[in-house]
């Protein structure tokens, strides 16, 4: 008996990413429409909108109204961005996360 060669056809599906191979049109699609959806606005912690914060948090406002307020973040995510914006304002550092400290001189 002799070895046979055999073709197989394989589709793959490209959504203009080159690490992607979809199976089906569908998901490929659902892939674009994805990354064709506008990105929230990552870092709209300006020095304004932190004066701005610390004022809310020292008229009384919750952290969970503050939240709702700014981009409609969590109670506890409000909670560390008052904590930074504290910490810049008395010049000191202040915890970014993952092992990462900032020192800001200009408040």
């Amino acid at each position: 008996m002799k070895p046979e060669k055999i073709t197989i056809e394989v589709i793959r599906w490209s959504c203009s990413n080159p690490e992607h191979r979809h199976r089906t049109q569908e998901v490929a699609q659902r892939c674009i429409d994805t990354k064709s959806k506008p990105k929230r606005e990552t870092n709209i912690w300006t020095k304004e909108n932190l004066k701005s914060i610390l004022a809310d948090r020292r008229s009384g406002m919750t952290y969970k109204k503050i939240g709702e307020k700014w981009r409609g973040i969590s109670a506890q995510q409000a909670a560390c961005v008052v904590y930074r914006a504290e910490h810049r304002e008395q010049g000191g550092k202040y915890y970014l996360g993952k092992g990462k400290w900032v020192v800001d001189t200009e408040w």
